[in-house]
């Protein structure tokens, strides 16, 4: 129902914000795991939307926060702005628009 996917969604965000702490790393391993992990996520349904929550929550580290808004943009500018086939997959506008209205 309804519960798994919030818990899902939660546990997403979580992930990603681990992520995105591992790629503004000064250790040169936590900062490629971090750096390989979001690139394997760009093509993943919800991503996107997990990013904007991260840049969206002001708990969250202002480095970190501002690499979430990084990776939105160099996601809109591969994705939105070309004709990759994923695309309405990838970016679910529906969910990141609410947050991005919260702001």
């Amino acid at each position: 129902g309804d519960t798994g996917k919030q818990k899902e969604m939660a546990d997403n965000i979580s992930a990603i914000h681990t992520a995105l702490q591992f790629a503004c790393s000064q250790n040169p391993s936590e900062l490629k795991l971090g750096e390989k992990q979001l690139r394997v996520w760009e093509e993943q349904s919800g991503y996107y939307a997990g990013l904007a929550s991260v840049f969206t929550d002001r708990n969250v580290e202002s480095d970190v926060r501002l690499m979430a808004i990084i990776c939105l943009y160099n996601g809109i500018d591969r994705h939105w702005r070309s004709r990759v086939v994923y695309k309405s997959q990838m970016f679910q506008s529906s969910p990141i628009k609410p947050v991005l209205l919260q702001t």
